[in-house]
This record gives C-alpha cells, sequence and structure tokens, in this order.
C-alpha cells in the first residue's frame, strides 16, 4: 500500500492499494478492534448512515481500506487540532488506475495535510500487521508538521514520495499556502548549505547524459502536475518556473560546472522574486520536477546495484538546488530596488503601479487566490473576511483604496449595507460586487444608482483582470 500521487486545496491523495485492494476490513482478522482500541474516538464518525458509529459499522461489515485511511486522516487532524474545524473527506475508486483510490479530505495547511496522509497510510499499514501503534505519538508529530519534516525520522518516513522539501529547508513555518517570500527566513544556519562532493559530481553527470533523451517527457509531466497543483495561477507562472527546472541547466551540470550552476539558481530565483511569487508555488514546483526526473532515472537504473547510490546522489543535488533557490530568494533585494536586465525592468514598471484593491470576501481559498493573481499583476492588495474588518480597513486606508471588490452575500452583514457604507465616506468610490447569486430589483437599482460594477461568480481570473483595467485608470 502506497500513496502514489497528491494535489492540495482541496487535499487530494491517490493510494494503491495493492495486494490489499481485493480485501475488506471484514477479511482482516482483528483489524477492526485493534483500530478503535487505539482510536477509540473514531466510533463517533457518523459515514453513509448519519448516525454516530455509523463508520465503525461500515467496517464491521466490511469496507475497502482506503475508506479507512481516509477517516483515520481525518480524526487525527482532529485530535491534533481539537478546537478547530472538523474537516470531511470522501474516498473513490479511479477506474483508469487498478487498485488505485483517490481520498479527498481538507487540512488546515500545507503541511498538516501532507503528513496527515503519511502517518494516516503508515498507521493502518501496523494496524493490519498487527503491530503497535502509540497515536499520541502520531498525535504529536501532526502538531507540529515542520518539526516532523525536519527531523532525521522525517525524511525516512516510510511513504518517500511524500518527503516535503521546504520543511526540510525552513524553520518556524507555520502555515504556507501563498505566503509571500518576505514572511520567511533561513534563520542564522543558512551559510551552512549542503556540498556535493566531486565522486557525485561525476555520477551526476554520468546519470543525466544517459536520461537526457527523457528530459522532454519530465518537462510535459511536470507541467500537467503542476497546473493541477496550481491551477488558474500556475498557468500565468508557469514559464517562470521552468526557470528553476534541470532542462535549463542539465549541460552545465554533465560537464560538471556546479559553480555556474548555482550562479545560474541564483538568478533565475531573482527573477521569480521580482514577480512575488508564492514561495509554497517555487518550492512545491521543484518538488515535483524531482518526483518526475526520478521515475525517469529509476527506469533507466532499474535492476542496477548503483540505483540507490544514485538516489541518494540526487536527493543531494535537489537539495541544494532547494537550498540556493531559498537563499537567493530570501537574500535578494526587494524588487524594484536592483537591475537584472530587460525582463526584471519591465516587471518593475508594472510592478510599481499604485493601485490598492480591498478583497472583502469570507471565503479564505478566493481571498488568497485574488491576492496571488492582483499581487502578480501589479496591485496592492488588502484582505477583509467580513464587512466589519472590510469596513475598517476601508475607513483606516480610504485615501489608499482605488478599488474595493465586495462579496455580495457575507456572514455578517449584507452587501447592500457595506456598500453604502462605503459610499457614505466616498461618493466616488470604485467598487466591483462579486456574486453568485440572483440580485433582486432592489440590489440591482442600488448598483445602477451607485454606477457600481458586478462580476458573477464563477468568473475566470482573466475576466476580472479586464473588468478592473475598465474600472481603474492608468
Amino acid at each position: 500500500m502506497k500513496i502514489t500521487a497528491s494535489k492540495v486545496c482541496v487535499y487530494e491523495v491517490e493510494l494503491d492499494l495493492n495486494r490489499f485492494e481485493n480485501q475488506t476490513t471484514k477479511d482482516l482478522p482483528g483489524f477492526v478492534d485493534r483500530l478503535l482500541e487505539a482510536i477509540p474516538s473514531l466510533m463517533t464518525h457518523e459515514c453513509l448512515s448519519g448516525q454516530a458509529g455509523g463508520f465503525a459499522a461500515e467496517m464491521k461489515a466490511g469496507t475497502d481500506l482506503a475508506h479507512v485511511v481516509e477517516h483515520v486522516i481525518l480524526e487525527l487532524e482532529y485530535l491534533a487540532d481539537s478546537t478547530g474545524q472538523r474537516y470531511s473527506g470522501w474516498t473513490r475508486k479511479r477506474r483508469k488506475k487498478e487498485n488505485t483510490y483517490v481520498i479527498h479530505y481538507g487540512a488546515r495547511d500545507y503541511l498538516t495535510g501532507r503528513l496527515a496522509a503519511i502517518l494516516s497510510v503508515e498507521a493502518v499499514r501496523k494496524f493490519i500487521s498487527g503491530d503497535q501503534v502509540d497515536i499520541s505519538e502520531f498525535v504529536s508529530w501532526l502538531k507540529e508538521p515542520v518539526q516532523y519534516f525536519l527531523s532525521e525520522r522525517g525524511r525516512q518516513t516510510p511513504v518517500p514520495e511524500f518527503e516535503e522539501p521546504l520543511s526540510i529547508i525552513l524553520e518556524g513555518v507555520k502555515g504556507l499556502a501563498g505566503l509571500p517570500i518576505e514572511e520567511f527566513s533561513l534563520g542564522s544556519d543558512s551559510s551552512k548549505l549542503i556540498e556535493i562532493s566531486e565522486d557525485q559530481k561525476g555520477r551526476i553527470s554520468d546519470v543525466l547524459a544517459q536520461v537526457c533523451p527523457c528530459l522532454h517527457t519530465v518537462q510535459d509531466e511536470w507541467k500537467k502536475s503542476f497546473l493541477n497543483y496550481g491551477g488558474q495561477f500556475a498557468d500565468i507562472v508557469l514559464g517562470k518556473m521552468q526557470l528553476l527546472n534541470l532542462d535549463f541547466f542539465v549541460d552545465l551540470l554533465i560537464r560538471k560546472e556546479f559553480d555556474k550552476f548555482q550562479r545560474s539558481i541564483g538568478k533565475a530565483a531573482r527573477i521569480i522574486r521580482s514577480y512575488r511569487i508564492p514561495l509554497n508555488f517555487v518550492t512545491h514546483s521543484m518538488w515535483l520536477y524531482k518526483n518526475h526526473l526520478m521515475e525517469q532515472i529509476i527506469e533507466v537504473y532499474s535492476g542496477r546495484t548503483s540505483l540507490s547510490i544514485v538516489i541518494r546522489d540526487f536527493d543531494d543535488l535537489f537539495q541544494f538546488l532547494y537550498l540556493h533557490t531559498l537563499t537567493a530568494l530570501l537574500e535578494s533585494p526587494v524588487p524594484g530596488n536592483h537591475r537584472e536586465g530587460p525582463e526584471l525592468k519591465s516587471f518593475v514598471e508594472v510592478y510599481e503601479a499604485d493601485h490598492t484593491i480591498l478583497v472583502i470576501d469570507d471565503d479564505e481559498m478566493i481571498r488568497g487566490i485574488l491576492r496571488d493573481i492582483l499581487e502578480y499583476s501589479g496591485y496592492e492588495v488588502l484582505l477583509a473576511k467580513d464587512a466589519a474588518e472590510g469596513f475598517q480597513i476601508y475607513q483606516e486606508k480610504q485615501g489608499k483604496i482605488s478599488l474595493t471588490i465586495l462579496d455580495w452575500v457575507l456572514p455578517d452583514l449584507g452587501g447592500a449595507d457595506i456598500l453604502r457604507k462605503i459610499k457614505e465616506i466616498n461618493s466616488d468610490a470604485h467598487v466591483l460586487v462579486a456574486t453568485a447569486y440572483f440580485l433582486d430589483n432592489e440590489d440591482r437599482r442600488l448598483l445602477d444608482d451607485n454606477i457600481v460594477n458586478l462580476i458573477v461568480k464563477p468568473f475566470k481570473m482573466q475576466n476580472l483582470l479586464e473588468k478592473i483595467k475598465t474600472i481603474l485608470p492608468d
């Protein structure tokens, strides 16, 4: 049983049950009892019956192990953060892949979601084999996922495909999704970068020379994975992320010119920094490329005694790449204060646009996506999760805000009310109402009377940007 792929937001993993494909919980003597004894709170899960104990009843009647992994993920997350949100999930069989199931589930942040899957698969493996499982230890790791990945235990996880490079590099990270580069620090150990020995350089050169004809396949697979991971925003930054793929450096590595390789990494990272691309996109892009490259290397070296050595060499090579990339990202000057050539110059001219946009929306994911897209497009962005916070920001920053993107349905105050409040402060305020709901005649008259623009959810980001350009002066 192993995890074969993953996505985030909402979290999704593919789980290959392998030899357990045709087995259910009923076919594994003592499994259900061991599981419920170790995690008694699973008895509260309702599942399809809608009643507490429904999941336990399904296990006793016989259910597939992917379904069990889903519930263990959700319960471990809750035990690690019982004051937070209770997440839900679902499982289905992927028809086109033999033995493979897809599990969707929620998580409070990027690392927690990834680690919850790792620990749950490992726990279910142990329950199947009858081994002792200390769930309290699993929960303690899940409470501080960064520390887990930073430790040797995390790096030797039974699911090596899920090694998370960013967590090995950074310390003190509380959450990753969409956070800007400026919020991270490598700390006092940033000078202790991994080095590649001469023997490793020789082996890396030889391997890349052999797999070089396959790199176009690696690039194609990486592109598909990256677009699945980041959607619309990934499509926009795709060209910049390619600057850190080994395709661009393969000739240098084959010639063993690692000094030039390191300098090239720094230059590519500074270009990426100037575009303010969120850090998790940078690191996950490299991690995806590594996985696809390793698939090709393993295929070429399958059956050779040197395979394990080659894998370690390329693990070190990618740690070298991650660390020097992060160093360049975190130590580079703020965009606009340096000269890197025509590409950066043209971006700086866009980046220094003097418009600030306030986004008022109760959906955290929408706020994050809008922030990423708008900042990438050259706007300064302020975020508010409800009407009260949005109105407070507007009062404090009213002279600076060029446009307010307003969700029409908010938990604490209707869109009409917050619009009136904004217009009382500034009758000429630019407001763009975003809604997925049908507006009645009164609401439409209010928008018309105040010359307010409207965009209907779901909308394409390109349409949003075009709408903004029609509202805001150059």
